[in-house]
């Protein structure tokens, strides 16, 4: 995380990716350190009052493709995200909420990860090749549909 900090301090954009894998495995990481003691009553209550107080204070919004604060602190960027993570895994967990579909990319988050840009990309460029116009609404819900359907499938296939 501290790198790709550096990289937003110092206004590095490209090649994306080295911030991307720096956050992506910052998160993986805090995923693996955190599995177990996350549902500690004392965790749970921190994260619940902290993640309180940033949606009270203002969230601090990052985009994660470009490395660019789109609103608050980049430094609490990665503590919002962990709290707010912990929160929710331990309201579902205290409600006893069993949904397969997100027990499954729960399990395959890293997968998930890496495999959306490369859909995304992949869609991008059939559009370009084909020269199709399309409005940036269109785009989008083309992502969304493209990797909503690939990527789930790409993961039980491989």
């Amino acid at each position: 995380m501290c790198f790709a900090l550096l990289l937003f301090l110092n206004n590095v954009k490209y090649p994306l990716y080295l911030s991307n894998i720096c956050t992506g495995l910052f998160f993986f990481l805090m995923g693996y350190i955190l599995k177990r003691a996350q549902f500690c009553q004392d965790l749970f209550i921190l994260s619940l009052v902290g993640y309180s107080c940033f949606c009270i204070f203002g969230l601090t919004i990052v985009d994660m493709r470009l490395n660019k604060l789109l609103q608050g602190s980049y430094l609490f960027f990665p503590i919002t995200c962990i709290m707010g993570i912990v929160l929710i895994n331990n309201i579902i967990k205290r409600l006893n909420i069993r949904y397969k579909p997100l027990e499954f990319i729960g399990r395959k988050s890293m997968d998930f990860y890496v495999l959306h840009w490369i859909v995304i990309t992949i869609v991008f460029i059939i559009i370009n090749a084909f020269e199709i116009e399309i409005s940036k609404k269109s785009l989008l819900f083309s992502f969304i549909v493209a990797n909503a359907i690939l990527v789930p499938a790409l993961i039980l296939i491989f």
